[in-house]
């Protein structure tokens, strides 16, 4: 039996919630619509007045019926489990090739007031009633997957799959004497009833048979995408259980030149539709956004302003309502103005205070505009290919998941991707299996990357002083390089190694035609040893164009004088 505890607050929506550690939840990445029904007949006995806090007094805080609290508490409670088990919310009207459906149904509710106990009263046992608090409830479910089929005129319909009836329950009480908190009561009767749900749907519901569901094996990416090598053997990566990877994955997509710009569009608007990561969804929405005019009173193009009207009042995420809404504030204009009108009447405070906050600049709405604001825009629509999408694959460790990226990152040849392998190489690696693996990768990005990414893997290299093979590397991209600054990193990260092997090749970068490799070629000559050296250092002192190059071999001459 449940202890009834306060009600747990709800998370600040402007926090981003900590990166889950440990395997996916039952229900990851599924999509999932909930018909949920809590709704108590009027002579219920929890809807009377009670001493304490009752129904009618947690009712009167938000000024509703005691009905309708009571039902949105519940099935919030519910939509709560479920989502803490990984599911997301599926949106009615987006054509998905599967979803799962949830129907819930409150069958009893039982509400006790007082306990009996037996008490002695003098020399007889008696059986007293005592005020103690308690609820049970009785649920039934119905858990089934649609999937989407196509009709003879092309019109998607709905085909349901095998039926998972369960039949739940759960019960709380408070200790004797107690004071009613019906809010906690019910929450801790829902807690007990629900927290298996998530497990009984992904075990007995034939999730296995989706799309979405994890699989085994990768899939490559669908011909329609016109990827090919790395980028068509990395694809799976975007259905990677780890929000993160599928993060990172998704921006080497969208920012690379080599998958057409249309390609990038229509899977920006999959992600920015289904997947249940806010942070990603965002992303998606930022990268649209910049596909459009930067002149602010330029209308929007079609698709777009009709996806951000269905974001703005259909999306089911308050957090994305409001990211919407600041993307449009932001924008400003008359363009904007419509969408912006429609979300200052958004139930949640925080999206309507951001839209007026958005038309501070612009006269208050009229009441023919808030009239025109539409009941049920038209759902977006996606790509066929995009379906590829609808899938989970289970990602492995952090080692892994890096060498994923990493390949995904080289093939993508794109901005974003510079910007994570740099990252990543910063980062480094802690364990000792690991970091063989990374030196090796640091080695190949030194030779085949970006003038950003050779940079950072050469000053990464320049700090493994204590293997040989990475010496080896510097002197190479010291004599084969043909950027300038990045011939002067090698020679700088070779200070750190026992140059004294290392004369040939610095003695040919004194030679360079660039001020700046000669320089750092005359500091590293300065600790090495020899007649060939000290007349290179002699001719650079007094005979070198560039003054700087001057002082520098004077100065290693004058270093090597004083230590013999």
């Amino acid at each position: 039996m449940g202890l009834a505890q306060d009600v747990v607050p709800q998370q600040d929506p402007a926090v981003e919630p900590a990166p889950r550690i440990g395997p996916p939840p039952p229900l990851a990445g599924i999509p999932l619509a909930l018909r949920c029904d809590a709704t108590l007949p009027e002579d219920h006995p929890a809807l009377r007045r009670y001493p304490g806090q009752d129904l009618n007094d947690l009712a009167a805080d938000v000024e509703t019926e005691a009905q309708e609290w009571a039902d949105d508490y519940l099935c919030g409670i519910l939509w709560e489990v479920l989502e803490e088990g990984g599911a997301h919310p599926a949106p009615d009207d987006v054509r998905l090739p599967a979803r799962a459906v949830l129907t819930a149904s409150l069958q009893r509710l039982w509400i006790e007031g007082s306990r009996v106990v037996e008490q002695r009263i003098g020399s007889t046992i008696m059986p007293v009633s005592i005020p103690h608090w308690a609820v049970a409830m009785a649920w039934e479910f119905s858990f089934t997957v649609e999937y989407g089929a196509t009709d003879e005129g092309g019109e998607l319909r709905r085909a349901s799959g095998q039926e998972l009836k369960l039949s739940l329950g759960g019960t709380a009480e408070q200790d004797d004497y107690a004071p009613l908190r019906m809010g906690s009561l019910l929450r801790a009767a829902s807690l007990e009833a629900f927290s298996d749900l998530p497990w009984l749907m992904a075990d007995d519901g034939h999730l296995g048979d989706l799309l979405f569901a994890l699989v085994d094996a990768p899939p490559l990416a669908p011909p329609e995408l016109g990827a090919s090598g790395g980028l068509a053997d990395g694809f799976w990566q975007l259905l990677s259980t780890d929000a993160r990877q599928r993060h990172d994955a998704l921006a080497f997509y969208l920012s690379s030149p080599l998958v057409p710009r249309e390609r990038r569009t229509e899977m920006a608007h999959w992600f920015l539709l289904n997947d249940p990561d806010v942070t990603l969804r965002r992303d998606a929405l930022g990268w649209l956004m910049l596909g459009e005019s930067t002149d602010v009173d330029a209308p929007l193009g079609a698709d777009t302003y009709g996806l951000m009207e269905w974001l703005v009042l259909k999306d089911r995420s308050s957090r994305m309502r409001g990211e919407a809404v600041r993307v449009l504030a932001q924008r400003g204009g008359e363009a904007s103005r419509p969408l912006l009108v429609a979300a200052s009447t958004d139930v949640d405070p925080g999206v309507a205070d951001r839209a007026i906050s958005g038309l501070r600049d612009q006269p208050p709405p009229t009441a023919e505009e808030l009239e025109r604001v539409p009941d049920d825009p038209a759902p977006p629509a996606l790509a066929a290919w995009t379906r590829s999408l609808d899938g989970r694959v289970a990602a492995g460790d952090q080692d892994a998941r890096d060498r994923a990226l990493l390949a995904l990152a080289l093939a993508s040849r794109s901005p974003a991707a510079d910007t994570w392998t740099i990252r990543w190489i910063a980062r480094g690696a802690s364990e000792e299996h690991d970091l063989v693996w990374a030196v090796d990768a640091w080695r190949d990005l030194a030779t085949d990357g970006s003038v950003r990414v050779k940079r950072e893997a050469l000053l990464r290299l320049g700090r493994e002083s204590t293997r040989p093979s990475v010496a080896e590397v510097l002197v190479e991209r010291i004599r084969d390089e043909a950027e300038p600054a990045l011939r002067v990193v090698a020679i700088e990260g070779l200070l750190r190694f026992d140059v004294r092997g290392l004369r040939p090749a610095l003695l040919a970068a004194s030679r360079s035609t660039n001020a700046g490799v000669r320089t750092a070629a005359v500091d590293a000559l300065a600790a090495v040893k020899g007649k060939d050296v000290d007349d290179r250092l002699t001719r650079l002192a007094a005979e070198d164009p560039t003054a700087k190059v001057r002082r520098r071999a004077k100065k290693a001459l004058r270093t090597r004088a004083r230590n013999g």
